[in-house]
């Protein structure tokens, strides 16, 4: 859960800043709150596929995120 409030954090400020494609930052925001909320309704720990969903989802973000930043001549 730490790691998805962080990703969604990081992806607020990058809605707000638009230093980065605004898409991975609405990405990050609903997969952030998206594993907070399956995280405190049962859901990650009953369905372990949606689980999975959720690392791939975060892979994806970290991976996006990474090609941005090295792409990027601000950062």
């Amino acid at each position: 859960v730490a790691s998805s409030v962080a990703i969604g954090l990081w992806s607020l400020a990058i809605v707000r800043r638009g230093t980065l494609a605004r898409a991975l930052g609405i990405f990050g925001c609903l997969l952030g709150a998206g594993t907070v909320i399956g995280q405190f309704t049962g859901c990650l720990k009953q369905y372990p596929h949606i689980f999975v969903m959720v690392l791939i989802g975060q892979a994806i973000w970290f991976f996006s995120a990474g090609v941005q930043l090295y792409r990027s001549k601000t950062a």
